[in-house]
């Protein structure tokens, strides 16, 4: 017992001497201190009408919280998807709706809520705040291998301060996802290839696109290792743990009588497959025809300028990263919605990790840093307020 107390103590001495860390665990406890305040100031000043929030648990067959800290601290955030998540990891797989979330995130909620007395909605904000904050450290250091400290310092602060920021410390799976992600070119970055494949399939169980990642994967290895039989063989071994998950995600829900995926999206969220930029034509006809609503102006505030950027980044960034946000795009705005072009892709964008470091990377001038953070920050405070309030953000 000595022993492994020692070595408990040697681990956090070494945790606590690390950059990485200490810049990460700071960025994280201001934001999440932050946004709590903001969202227990905004409840309390403009409480829900009564019933409606009981209601929308009610109706997924949860049952509310109980204490008034759990209330301030944890049920402000409980809106929209939160609900999907913790009703899957209390009850599983119970209709077409929730039929199309993928099974990791619910899982380990599932585990971790047994221990906590079957809390399945706190077991599920502890994995997204603690995914969160590994997330922001492997992002501060792949961005330290090729730009130093100074632009993973920048780096790992826009995202954690980007405007749907808020949603990498709730129950949606975007901080686990990004986890993964980061673990994943990490691994690839340091040529643990079974590491990197563990991480990619992983991540395809959390979100099905995470099979973007065998392109970046595949070029990797052969710029490592070069063609050839053997070496082409290996990387295709490599890449079933990435194309199975979430192949077995779809043979499961047909074998359980689900409908497909496209045809639940369709009828439930009113999206469809389509080409990248139908989203961009739908977006114009609605500001030309003076049909434009405030979701979709603040939507085109935040992803118009963001993927602009990311464009100039695509021939600036490691190549590898620059097909990784190439794949991602095509997954993303390939979901076209009909009445609300854009929606989600505010969230979606977190994603796309090399795009902040290009920002870093340029933002080293006091003007640039001011004029990426004041918007940012002022949108983030708009947008969090709106979740709060039960407004549908992205």
């Amino acid at each position: 017992m000595k022993l492994s107390i020692e070595a408990v103590k040697d681990l956090w001495r070494q945790a606590a001497q690390d950059r990485a860390v200490r810049w990460s665990l700071t960025i994280f406890i201001m934001l999440r201190v932050s946004l709590s305040g903001l969202a227990i100031v905004v409840i309390s000043l403009q409480p829900l009408p009564e019933g409606n929030h009981e209601s929308e648990v009610l109706s997924r067959g949860l049952e509310p919280v109980s204490t008034r800290a759990e209330q301030l601290l944890v049920e402000v955030w409980q809106r929209w998807d939160v609900l999907n998540y913790q009703r899957i990891a209390t009850h599983g797989y119970t209709d077409n709706q929730s039929s199309v979330f993928p099974p990791l995130l619910p899982a380990l909620a599932r585990v971790l809520g047994t221990l906590l007395g079957d809390n399945y909605l706190l077991s599920a904000m502890l994995i997204s705040n603690l995914s969160f904050l590994l997330a922001l450290v492997y992002f501060y250091k792949l961005t330290r291998l090729d730009y130093g400290d100074a632009a993973a310092r920048r780096a790992t602060f826009y995202l954690s301060i980007f405007p749907t920021a808020f949603f990498l410390m709730i129950p949606y799976s975007e901080s686990l996802f990004l986890l993964l992600v980061m673990l994943f070119f990490y691994a690839v970055r340091h040529q643990r290839w079974v590491a990197a494949s563990a991480a990619a399939g992983l991540a395809s169980l959390t979100r099905v696109q995470g099979v973007v990642l065998i392109v970046p994967l595949g070029y990797e290895w052969l710029r490592h290792t070069g063609l050839g039989p053997r070496r082409v063989g290996r990387l295709l071994l490599l890449t079933l743990p990435v194309l199975l998950p979430p192949a077995a995600f779809v043979l499961a829900r047909h074998f359980a009588g689900y409908p497909p995926l496209g045809a639940v999206l369709e009828t439930e969220w009113h999206t469809t497959i389509g080409i990248p930029w139908r989203n961009f034509v739908n977006l114009v006809s609605l500001f030309t025809s003076r049909r434009a609503s405030g979701n979709n102006i603040v939507n085109a505030a935040i992803v118009l300028p963001f993927l602009l950027v990311t464009l100039a980044s695509l021939l600036r960034v490691r190549a590898s990263y620059s097909l990784y946000t190439a794949a991602t795009l095509v997954v993303v705005l390939g979901t076209v919605h009909t009445r609300t072009p854009l929606v989600n892709l505010p969230r979606h964008v977190l994603l796309l990790f090399p795009t902040f470091m290009f920002i870093a990377t340029r933002a080293k001038r006091p003007a640039v840093h001011r004029a990426v953070v004041y918007p940012s920050t002022a949108l983030l405070i708009l947008l969090t307020c709106m979740f709060v309030q039960w407004f549908w953000v992205s």
